[in-house]
């Protein structure tokens, strides 16, 4: 069948139905062409707004959150600690607050303890060392070794 139109068409109702079969088809084109570009502009949306969310997590993180280490090792348990800096006091360190608060959960058991056992004012703190990973993100491990944050890969913080 032939797709041109012609005005001398005797069946001007074909003539109808062929032209709004070529307009159905140019409409469905553009409509698919709509959906595509509205689909692509919300999952650009999703990625730059979950992306955001990581910035601002990571940079919280790295402000207020010490990862507190069971042994020196970086494949050990670990849990988070949070750093809360005394209002007024912005000369401490950013690693002396992770050793700090690290020091807190090994205080009272949070760290160190068998499960179940009593979470009390009254456990050892061991001697540690604070350490930075390549994001700025502080870890805090039991070691006296001064040389860990190197040979575990990591830096020691700025």
């Amino acid at each position: 069948m032939n797709d041109q139109l012609s005005l001398n068409e005797p069946d001007f109702a074909a003539m109808g139905d062929r032209l709004m079969t070529a307009v159905s088809r140019a409409r469905s084109k553009e409509r698919t062409t709509r959906i595509t570009a509205v689909g692509l502009s919300a999952g650009l949306g999703a990625v730059l707004l979950g992306g955001s969310f990581m910035v601002v997590l990571n940079n919280y993180q790295k402000s207020y959150v010490a990862e507190c280490f069971v042994e020196a090792s970086t494949a050990s348990e670990s849990v988070m600690s949070y750093m809360i800096p005394v209002e007024g006091d912005e000369q401490t360190p950013r690693s002396q607050l992770a050793a700090d608060s690290c020091g807190a959960s090994w205080r009272t058991g949070v760290i160190g303890q068998p499960a179940g056992a009593v979470l009390e004012n009254k456990y050892p703190i061991p001697p540690m060392v604070v350490c930075e990973d390549q994001w700025g993100a502080l870890k805090v491990f039991p070691t006296e070794d001064p040389a860990f944050c190197g040979t575990a890969g990591l830096r020691i913080p700025r």
